[in-house]
């Protein structure tokens, strides 16, 4: 009997522990769309999720868009019963059972996914590392996509080459790739790309973007190619491919670390594994030894139960996700990086390229712009953006702010930069404060020599919503001109929280810098810990290594958000604040400190917001800090007018005496509607005028002239916009007056 016991009890543990087991695979199910799919037991994020544990296909309880499953309360009433079971006797012969050994093999089974399913970005960078964003205003200054010949040319190894731009001084080249795979079953992903760099060897490392984070990582090892002939390269993710797959789509590039060097592509291609399984089942053999059982007669009797279950509630996507750090989606913002998350109509979207005015809720599903996430908890969803600011009583240009502090002196701050009669901008030593005795003659700190840009120029707050400073506008004549700007609550690349609180917010800046890298209504504010960009003073003057002052451009807001990302307001400023007392405070840079302050408290660390702007009187504020007075036939509209005077003639006849009285006629002056008046500058052909700007010009002898990308040109105030021509109106006075205008930073002019 104590045989049976033993038998009776090994084989309810093991009947338990196969309930156990079954147990934490049911974790309810999900209509997906119509198809019931089961729902994830094990922690996840997405969707098409292999659940190891219980060795099926699922998806996580967030992604599922199906709503609340409820299973109601239920109670169980069992009746007392009573069974009477007879005496019997079961002998049971021996018996001996052998299996044979088996080996079951499943072929891995690949995949390939060639340039067909491609897009592909020639990147202008910085620099690349891991966590990097990838970003515009951060280590990213511009992404072109391939065009068709240079698709058809890197689609094969054939030695057809796509060969990009040279990215210039201090940049170099990353190749953005994106292709479209099969998201389930993965084992292993290649990546290939094959090519060289022109001029020099170089080291070529690939990487994959994580789609949880928005962080590129970097896949393998690096590999030096030499110049001059193709080098081949291949890597491969090998682990943790949820990371990099999202929505069927795969983010991956090629980075070479030498600056100024263009890069010859001839082949990229990724490869998909969908890996084979083995399975060995070892020979065994059971015996079972005769055995005699004697069962007496029995009887059981069950007291009635009852069983009350009390009422659960699965809680899927409808009413789970949070959505607070999202974007609300609108149809005039443009979403330039991939990964940024909305919340629309209820539920929560993720682009997987740029986007603008596309709708999530029309435009999502398989190879579509965005991807649905799932439905937002109505308790967890991001606050609306504010309402539209009040109507401007003017007109502006369309514009857009970045900012810098390079620690230069100012293109202001020389006499041949500034009009005839001004006093040049003053500049300061290396500390900051005291005027430099040299001026205007000083070797500019970035150059070697001793001025500095002064700490005064930082940024400060009028009231809550208005604010004075410096900056850097386009090439021309603009020192010394104010531009008041209002922000109109976006980004130019994403809108990011801080771009959003500023809306409706005003700021009126004096232009005392320009910069040959600023153009297309471009704005660049003169903010402590901004970015040095083109040029490093800064180095030199506090002392700090340049890794440590943020991008280069983009400064401490782009570090921060390489740290906790671009959507955490909250966390973004309080990053902002630890940078501003580990940088600027601890040094005793007070005034630095200062203005960082008011680009995390004031500023929102708004992020490249966009805006409207136009020329307005300069506030005594910023002429008293800058010293910078305009002369006064500079800023006023003058058109010289020309009198002639026919003087008085007598004639005398014999018998008559006629006298012509003395005439005077005054002819306006015309053919000139610049600014500066009808004295405009004197140019000789043939010259070129390039960029943004208003000028005008006397020109004596010219024989054609040809322009694009301006708003206007007149010659004596014929319009000739954008126009080749060899025919012109008189001259006036033996000259022709040219007036040009530009809103663009690419706008062209040529006299010959």
């Amino acid at each position: 009997m104590k045989k049976v016991y033993l038998i009776t009890i090994m084989a309810l543990v093991l009947l338990l522990g196969q309930t156990t087991e079954a147990q934490t695979c049911d974790c309810g199910t999900c209509d997906w769309y119509g198809t019931d799919v089961p729902i994830c037991c094990e922690s996840c994020s997405g969707w098409g999720w292999y659940d190891g544990g219980c060795q099926r296909s699922c998806v996580c309880e967030g992604s599922c868009p199906g709503g609340t499953t409820t299973t109601a309360a239920t109670t169980t009433t069992t009746a007392a019963t009573t069974t009477t079971t007879a005496a019997t006797t079961t002998t049971t012969a021996a018996t001996t059972t052998t299996t044979s050994a088996t080996t079951t093999t499943t072929a891995a089974t690949t995949t390939t996914t060639a340039a067909a399913g491609l897009t592909a970005y020639y990147c202008d960078v910085d620099s690349m590392s891991s966590s990097l964003p990838m970003t515009v205003g951060g280590n990213l200054n511009s992404r072109t996509e391939a065009t068709s010949s240079q698709y058809t040319a890197i689609a094969s190894s054939d030695n057809s080459r796509w060969t990009t731009s040279d990215p210039g001084s201090r940049d170099e080249v990353f190749l953005w790739l994106e292709n479209s795979v099969t998201d389930s079953g993965i084992s292993s992903i290649d990546l290939t790309f094959e090519g060289y760099l022109s001029g020099s060897s170089a080291t070529f490392s690939i990487w994959a973007r994580d789609v949880a984070n928005g962080e590129w990582d970097q896949i393998g090892t690096t590999q030096s190619i030499a110049t001059g002939s193709d080098g081949t390269m291949t890597r491969s993710i090998t682990s943790e491919i949820g990371n990099y797959v999202s929505g069927q789509t795969l983010i991956w590039g090629v980075y070479e670390s030498t600056s100024s060097q263009s890069l010859n592509i001839d082949y990229v291609n990724v490869v998909v594994n969908t890996g084979g399984t083995t399975t060995t089942t070892a020979a065994t053999t059971t015996t079972t030894a005769a055995t005699t059982t004697t069962t007496s007669a029995t009887t059981t009797t069950t007291a009635a139960t009852t069983t009350t279950t009390a009422a659960t509630t699965t809680t899927t996507a409808e009413g789970g996700l949070d959505c607070s750090d999202a974007l609300w989606w609108s149809e005039t913002t443009v979403y330039e990086n991939p990964g940024t998350r909305v919340y629309y109509n209820g539920n929560l979207y993720e682009n997987n390229w740029h986007s603008e005015g596309e709708n999530p809720e029309e435009n999502s599903g398989t190879n579509q712009v965005w991807t649905l996430i799932g439905a937002c908890d109505p308790d967890l969803i991001p606050p609306e953006p504010p309402p539209p600011p009040p109507p401007v009583d003017w007109e502006g240009k369309d514009g857009y702010a970045t900012r810098y502090w390079d620690c230069c002196k100012p293109h202001c701050s020389w006499t041949d930069n500034v009009p005839a009669g001004m006093e040049p901008l003053r500049t300061c030593t290396e500390d900051g404060e005291t005027l430099n005795p040299d001026d205007p003659d000083a070797v500019s700190s970035c150059e070697g020599g001793t001025s500095y840009a002064c700490y005064k120029f930082i940024p400060f707050a009028v009231n809550d919503e208005l604010s004075y400073g410096f900056a850097a506008t386009e090439s021309g004549d603009v020192c010394g001109k104010c531009f008041e700007m209002q922000f109109s609550g976006e980004g130019k690349y994403d809108p990011t929280p801080g771009a959003v609180a500023i809306k409706g917010k005003r700021m009126i800046v004096m232009a005392t810098n320009i910069g040959y890298d600023v153009g297309g209504g471009q704005i660049d504010i003169m903010i402590p810990g901004g970015g040095v960009g083109a040029f490093d003073g800064c180095s030199t003057q506090w002392g700090i290594p340049n890794d440590q002052m943020g991008a280069v451009y983009g400064g401490l807001l782009s570090a921060c958000n390489q740290e906790v990302g671009y959507y955490d307001h909250e966390a973004i400023k309080d990053c902002l604040r630890a940078k501003n007392d580990e940088l600027f405070r601890s040094r005793g840079l007070t005034e630095m400190a200062e203005g960082l302050d008011w680009f995390i408290d004031w500023f929102e660390a708004a992020d490249n917001p966009t805006l409207i702007y136009r020329e307005v009187p300069c506030p005594q504020e910023l002429i008293d800090i800058s010293g910078l007075v305009r002369p006064t036939d500079t800023t006023t509209s003058t058109t010289a007018a020309t009198t002639t005077t026919t003087s008085a003639t007598t004639t005398t006849t014999a018998a008559t005496t006629t006298t012509t009285a003395a005439t005077t006629t005054t002819t306006a002056g015309a053919g000139c509607t610049c600014d500066s008046g009808c004295d405009g500058t004197s140019r000789s052909a043939p010259f070129t005028q390039n960029g943004s700007g208003t000028y005008c010009w006397q020109v004596t002898s010219m024989n054609y002239i040809n322009s694009w990308s301006l708003d206007k040109l007149e010659i004596n105030d014929v319009d000739y916009t954008n126009v080749w021509s060899n025919s012109f109106p008189a001259q006036i006075g033996g000259v022709w007056y040219i007036y040009y205008d530009s809103s663009r930073s690419w706008g062209h002019f040529e006299a010959n």
